[in-house]
């Protein structure tokens, strides 16, 4: 299922409408999509908000009634039949009202999704790539969001080399001690990324992976790993580093320092391309 049929189903899914079978899938796909995950909490939180605005103070139809009457009166015989249902049709025109200026604030939403942020998370207009890496962190890893991880090694392997290609990706990035935890496929500024978690004791780090598709990481150049440059931003309290291959793109976020940082990020670079050039000789043989 894509993020267009999930946009399509929408309605049918929060009105309790959807098959089974339909459920499940679009329901994996909220556990692996951010933006439509984001999107229908926002659709459910307007509809909370829009039931409770009307239903929580009856519609007065008198002023309406009594307009409508005064309309009414002195024309023709054969308008008279209308004025004994008066008072149904003017509350069904009451909630014909009500149900059109819920949609005029409705309707905007899926425009502004983008720029629409998490409870407790800070909006930026175009976030950077490090910004919406350590967004993402800070839900998932820090705060705890419910989603739906990937913690069997087996599974997790399998998901990467769909996703990325090369499992071995994932020996390289357990550098300094840390260790593999759990994975997801997550959203990065429209990219999907697979989001790996690593743990080092008590501390969790999150790396987001993807199959390099020509993007080129901007920002801050803060040192290099032979002829490849490390990018590196400040996010709040988070440190995110940048790197690429000619095959990867990572991303790392941490809590560590800048320099602490760096450090693991060239550890991982070296461990690349030690497993490149082995990937390379024997492909020679």
């Amino acid at each position: 299922m894509n993020c267009s049929e999930v946009s399509y189903l929408a309605p049918m899914y929060l009105s309790r409408e959807l098959d089974p079978e339909v459920l499940a899938d679009l329901e994996q796909h909220l556990a692996e999509c951010r933006e439509c995950a984001r999107e229908l909490e926002l659709q459910q939180h307007y509809d909370v908000v829009l039931r409770r605005a009307v239903l929580g103070q009856e519609s007065d139809t008198k002023p309406v009634i009594e307009h409508l009457q005064q309309q009414i009166i002195g024309k023709p015989k054969r308008w008279q039949w209308f004025s004994r249902p008066l008072p149904a049709f003017a509350s069904a025109a009451a909630l014909i009202l009500v149900m059109i200026g819920g949609t005029i604030v409705l309707l905007p939403r899926r425009q502004n999704i983008q720029s629409a942020p998490q409870p407790g998370v800070q909006a930026r207009v175009n976030p950077t790539i490090y910004e919406d890496a350590a967004d993402d962190h800070t839900d998932e890893i820090i705060r705890r969001a419910p989603r739906r991880w990937r913690s069997n090694p087996e599974e997790i392997r399998e998901l990467v080399i769909k996703q990325v290609g090369d499992a071995s990706v994932l020996t390289s990035l357990a550098t300094d001690g840390l260790q593999l935890d759990r994975a997801r496929v997550c959203g990065l500024l429209h990219k999907t990324y697979v989001h790996l978690v690593y743990k080092k004791g008590d501390q969790e780090v999150s790396y987001f992976v993807r199959r390099r598709d020509g993007e080129q990481l901007t920002g801050p150049a803060v040192t290099s790993a032979g002829d490849k440059v490390l990018h590196a931003d400040t996010v709040g309290k988070l440190q995110v580093g940048g790197m690429q291959s000619p095959s990867l793109t990572i991303l790392l976020v941490t809590g560590f320092s800048r320099a602490e940082t760096m450090e693991v990020l060239t550890h991982v670079m070296s461990s690349i391309s030690a497993n490149l050039q082995v990937y390379r000789a024997a492909l020679a043989s």
